[in-house]
């Protein structure tokens, strides 16, 4: 069975270097696809990229890279996710034993950090992402991260997504905020009132103010591997526009 991680991206140079070089430790090809537009649509000309209208469209562009290399599953990842190299493999012992059609398989924990990963949003959001797509569910995004009504559900509790989107360098959340798909629903004054007047007593910061609102952190349980990877991410040489070539 042939399993790549699939990642697309809009500037996440770094998070796409430390993904890559972690990737190639699990013993998986990684298919990157740089797009050349924000996930809301915002388009930038960089040569090389892929043109897709909205996050889905990418999402769904970049699978059709990894079937068209002959591979069965795709662990779909944003750059700024990973899991830690035992969560890996227990991820893909998971889908050696998945054999519906059109199959797609949920993470059922989430640790999210805010700020550093130091501190983890507690609770843990209920938000399950879609992680791995079979190769004979063709297309499967409509919105967003959302797949359609045909595809089979399973969730994998045997391993937690490391999700890092709110503990960056300023300069890139300032990016974020301008580039990612909720980025028209972003909380108005959130970046001066809620991320620059941040501390641990904080509640109810989530950039959207939706869900659970991110209600609190607790000290992160990180592991010294995790620790390593995003400060490796964050601290690695930054360049102004992603030059990190399709693989």
């Amino acid at each position: 069975m042939s399993i790549a991680v699939v990642c697309t991206s809009f500037r996440e140079w770094r998070w796409v270097k430390a993904l890559e070089k972690h990737v190639a430790k699990a013993g998986m090809e990684f298919v990157h696809t740089p797009a050349v537009s924000s996930w809301h649509g915002d388009e930038q000309d960089v040569m090389g990229h892929i043109s897709c209208p909205n996050e889905a469209d990418q999402r769904n562009f970049a699978l059709g890279r990894a079937w068209d290399k002959g591979h069965e599953w795709a662990i779909t990842l944003d750059a700024d996710e990973v899991f830690s190299l035992a969560d890996f493999a227990a991820l893909q012992a998971f889908l050696g034993m998945v054999h519906r059609e059109k199959s797609i398989v949920l993470a059922a924990k989430m640790n999210t950090y805010f700020k550093s990963v130091d501190w983890r949003v507690t609770p843990r959001e209920p938000h399950a992402p879609v992680i791995a797509v079979r190769n004979t569910t063709p297309e499967p995004f409509m919105d967003g991260r959302c797949v359609k009504s045909y595809c089979c559900m399973e969730r994998w509790d045997g391993g937690i997504l490391e999700h890092f989107s709110w503990a960056r360098p300023e300069p890139e959340i300032v990016m974020k905020l301008k580039t990612f798909s909720h980025a028209l629903q972003v909380r108005p004054g959130w970046y001066e009132d809620v991320w620059k007047r941040w501390t641990p007593a904080s509640r109810n910061f989530h950039p959207l103010g939706t869900g659970d609102g991110y209600q609190g952190v607790c000290v992160s349980e990180a592991s010294q591997e995790i620790r390593d990877y995003w400060t490796r991410a964050v601290t690695h040489k930054s360049k102004e526009i992603e030059e990190v070539a399709v693989t």
